[in-house]
């Protein structure tokens, strides 16, 4: 039997609670949202990364409902926590970053949802960077499908803002470009190129980075406290895999083309084009109000 003060009630209870959320029965979400934030505060303490997602879930709940003030006090609240007891590169505060970006977007506080969305996107671009080397197809699939509804709602406020800021339109073309055929760019044929090439130092020390990078993207999920109880210096680790990068980026060719992490800019794109040239970008958005909706839209975006 679980008790009231047991971590795992609290779990259960902010599961309860979304489920509801998706159910679309809000009478008792608040409720169970706010006991289970009340266990894991009286547990572990105000600065603990369940708390702070129960406090980021409840935000959001107010956002929903329209009621903006709680919404903002708990979405801050759950971002100063996840900063301090997680990382400000961490994907649950780079999560909360992108909730209050929504949140200062539907009240209509668009300079304050550029900024916070500016930090959530530019991190998400990163992400894929750490996490994508060492995957497999199927697993980039997989986490591509996670990380692709976030820029589907951005450039959903994109299409809002930009009509009193044309520069938004043009953080919109920087992004699409970023992640164009994102899943096309297949490093396994980069990967069997490097085995193939009989290079036998080459591939240990490739082999050797695979490894690192795997080992980083599991680190990146753990919480200051873990990384510290484990003894494991984040820091050290990401300068061991770059240099081993850098490394194999001037022994090999399909190495450097394959994990380029270099993001083009439309300004770059522009400057080749004659006076009789343009591109046109066209991007098919899910539109998203509270939620994603049934309907889309398509943007074209033309240099």
């Amino acid at each position: 039997m679980l008790g009231s003060k047991d971590p795992f009630y609290a779990g259960v209870l902010n599961n309860l609670a979304l489920l509801y959320v998706q159910m679309d029965q809000t009478d008792k979400v608040e409720d169970y949202l706010k006991r289970s934030a009340e266990v894991y505060k009286t547990r572990f303490g105000d600065q603990n990364p369940n708390y702070a997602k129960v406090l980021n879930d409840l935000g959001n709940f107010y956002r929903a409902q329209g009621r903006f003030a709680e919404a903002e006090e708990n979405l801050i609240k759950a971002l100063t926590i996840r900063g301090t007891s997680l990382d400000t590169n961490h994907p649950d505060y780079v999560k909360s970053q992108e909730d209050l970006a929504i949140l200062y977007w539907k009240k209509g506080d668009l300079a304050k949802a550029e900024s916070n969305y500016e930090i959530a996107m530019d991190k998400s671009l990163d992400f894929i960077n750490r996490y994508f080397p060492p995957m497999s197809e199927a697993e980039k699939t997989k986490y591509w499908d996670v990380l692709r509804p976030r820029f589907q709602r951005f450039y959903n406020y994109c299409l809002e803002a930009s009509v009193t800021n044309s520069a938004v339109a043009q953080t919109m073309y920087n992004y699409q470009i970023a992640t164009k055929g994102l899943l096309l760019n297949t490093t396994n044929k980069i990967k069997k190129a490097i085995l193939a090439s009989g290079n036998n130092e080459l591939i240990k020390d490739y082999v050797a980075w695979l490894d690192k990078k795997e080992t980083l993207a599991r680190y990146y999920s753990l919480s200051k406290e873990d990384l510290s109880a484990q003894k494991i210096d984040l820091s050290a680790l990401e300068k061991e895999a770059n240099d081993m990068e850098r490394s194999l980026s001037q022994r090999s060719t399909d190495f450097s083309q394959g994990y380029s992490t270099d993001k083009t800019e439309f300004s770059q794109i522009a400057s080749v084009l004659s006076d009789q040239e343009a591109t046109v970008e066209f991007i098919r958005i899910q539109s998203y109000d509270k939620n994603f909706t049934a309907d889309s839209k398509y943007a074209a975006l033309i240099l």
